[in-house]
């Protein structure tokens, strides 16, 4: 984890770990890097992360029964109320809007998604799903079977 605000002012950054305090909040969550790395840790080699990929790899990896990590908005449509923070690393673009899901399906209309907010195999619309994905930077990560 890393704080949502360090006492500089500057912002936390979720290529570092989960920005904020996960259990009690306010926090934000966490981008692809921190979470490809610990996946390693626990399925070496098995572990894949697809970020900056089209999103035929992602069907690809579901087609295969592999479901896959993915960074999308908290709606499944693009958001905006992007904000520019400045980190210990330099300016991200980031919104409050930040969710992750795991996709398990799609189909011509619809994705299909294990959410951590209570729903399994939730259905969303696939082409605002597709935009908001594209929207947080394409970032995916797969365990491969």
């Amino acid at each position: 984890t890393v704080p949502l605000t360090y006492s500089s002012g500057l912002k936390g950054d979720p290529n570092d770990g989960f920005v904020g305090d996960m259990a009690n909040g306010p926090g934000l969550g966490v981008y692809h890097g921190p979470i490809y790395k610990l996946a390693k840790t626990y399925a070496g080699n098995k572990v894949s992360d697809l970020t900056g990929n089209s999103i035929s790899a992602v069907y690809e990896q579901l087609e295969k029964g592999n479901p896959v990590w993915v960074i999308t908005t908290a709606n499944f449509t693009p958001v905006d109320n992007m904000q520019t923070w400045k980190t210990p690393n330099g300016t991200i673009d980031i919104t409050y809007s930040e969710h992750s899901v795991a996709v398990t399906g799609y189909d011509e209309k619809y994705v299909y998604l294990n959410d951590p907010y209570g729903y399994k195999n939730r259905k969303t619309d696939r082409t605002s799903f597709e935009k908001a994905w594209e929207q947080m930077g394409s970032q995916a990560i797969v365990i491969q079977k």
